[in-house]
């Protein structure tokens, strides 16, 4: 099986054929509860360790895993298999593509990649238990995903070859992050790539600051609203950097990630992906088709 998974500072998002599932990067470790939220609120057994994630964790406290380095997190690997679990009916064997931020990508790729493949024995609310074997993890940068979204079909295939053949910029507004990577002819450009360590919740959090004077409001609260002059603000910033590494731009760029939605008006030139928030999840499980299906051209990544 080929899952495509996009393990977000803000949400993970997971891409499996026509399934994709999308929940709140919130976990921590689980205790026992007298009563059950429902089947949307993951209540995860891995081997013996028992988590919270997504919704049912944000409700408990917990917190977010915004730790820079994934592998030194212990949040990552529930996140994770919660979202493969949410994609299998049962034992399964898997392939993963995911991803991490351009900055981290040579100095975290090969880490992640050893760090969750292995075999796990994972239960998720009222499912029964399964066994799952990551047997293949592939790390890409972020961006990567949402241009291979555009260029290959649900069978990894090259179905847009006009686009395969262009420079191709894009640019990924995450929550904590904004990647900007330039492809040309299905090669990464690196010197026109980057991060930027500020986000959607940069706009989140200045629009907390000002409310919070006058009336009492939560961030979660602030994370509903969708206008201000903060968007502007977080827009701007984006271009700027933007400016800094593409210069007068002459290529055709898209906008995607979380961040898309609201920002998306700020950049009327940019071409917004269907369903942005699913962009690299879905470019991922793309690229797993590619890899891992025998019989298909494969294509390596920086060729």
């Amino acid at each position: 099986m080929n899952i495509g998974l996009d393990n977000g500072r803000g949400n993970v998002k997971v891409v499996c054929g026509n399934r994709r599932k999308i929940f709140e990067s919130y976990c921590g470790r689980g205790y026992e509860m007298d009563f059950s939220y429902g089947k949307e609120n993951y209540e995860v057994q891995i081997d013996n360790e028992k988590y919270f994630v997504g919704a049912l964790a944000k409700r408990e406290g917990m917190s977010r895993c915004f730790q820079k380095h994934k592998i030194d997190n212990k949040r990552t690997k529930p996140l994770v298999l919660t979202a493969i679990s949410l994609m299998t009916i049962q034992d399964s064997n898997v392939n993963i593509v995911t991803g991490t931020p351009i900055s981290d990508y040579r100095e975290q790729k090969d880490q992640i990649e050893m760090y969750l493949r292995g075999k796990y024995k994972v239960k998720v609310t009222e499912e029964e238990q399964k066994e799952i074997e990551i047997e293949n993890v592939k790390v890409f940068p972020e961006g990567a995903g949402a241009y291979f979204s555009k260029i290959l079909n649900m069978n990894g295939e090259v179905c847009d070859k006009e686009l395969a053949t262009t420079k191709v910029g894009i640019v990924d507004i995450g929550y904590k992050t904004t990647n900007i990577s330039v492809f040309d002819n299905l090669k990464f450009v690196d010197k026109l790539s980057a991060t930027f360590n500020f986000g959607i919740h940069q706009a989140f959090n200045m629009i907390y600051k000002r409310l919070s004077r006058e009336e009492d409001i939560t961030p979660e609260q602030v994370e509903n609203i969708t206008t201000g002059y903060e968007f502007k603000t977080l827009s701007d910033r984006i271009q700027t950097e933007i400016n800094k590494f593409w210069g007068n731009i002459s290529f055709k760029i898209f906008i995607c990630g979380g961040g898309a939605y609201l920002l998306k008006d700020y950049f009327p030139k940019f071409e917004l992906i269907n369903k942005p928030e699913f962009a690299n999840a879905e470019g991922y499980y793309k690229i797993a088709q590619m890899l891992y299906k025998p019989k298909v051209e494969r294509w390596t990544f920086g060729q």
